[in-house]
């Protein structure tokens, strides 16, 4: 299980982009030393701006959202 310290870094961007921050960002380095960059307001947009696998994968999902 993973502690919750390790979600620290989502919380802090979730919360600049709350606070106004729109170009708030996270950055993930995979076991490869690759990095790469998510921008935070990817997570606050609409379904209408989904691309068509997630669309897709909402056809499949069940439960609350």
């Amino acid at each position: 299980m993973m502690s919750n310290d390790s979600f620290y870094p989502y919380g802090v961007a979730i919360l600049d982009y709350f606070n106004g921050n729109v170009s708030a960002s996270l950055t993930a380095v995979d076991e490869l030393g690759q990095r790469r960059e998510a921008h935070v307001g990817k997570f606050f947009r609409e379904a209408e701006a989904f691309p068509e696998i997630e669309k897709k994968a909402f056809e499949y999902a069940s439960g609350k959202y």
